[in-house]
């Protein structure tokens, strides 16, 4: 699994959703890599957050399922949305 994120160097609510995600993964013997420099083949799927982190990841594996998490306001996650729906209708 991928997963990025902008920066892990404040503990606001992303960056500990991150680090509370990939510690119980671990802890679940799944394979958590945050660092595309790291990866040696694609990841089953990227979990998202940080818009150009995560675009970043969908453009490196195009053929990777992938899931984008907001922990913004609506509007910020509607505007994400519609500047990379890549076409699809945004709700």
């Amino acid at each position: 699994m991928l997963i990025t994120s902008l920066k892990l160097s404040r503990w606001s609510g992303s960056e500990l959703y991150v680090w509370d995600l990939a510690t119980d993964l671990r802890a679940r013997t799944v394979s958590v890599i945050g660092d595309l420099a790291m990866m040696s083949a694609p990841p089953d799927i990227i979990h998202g957050q940080g818009n150009h982190e995560f675009v970043t990841a969908l453009l490196h594996f195009p053929d990777v399922p992938a899931i984008r998490v907001c922990h913004s306001p609506e509007e910020v996650l509607r505007e994400f949305c519609e500047q990379w729906s890549f076409g699809f209708p945004v709700e």
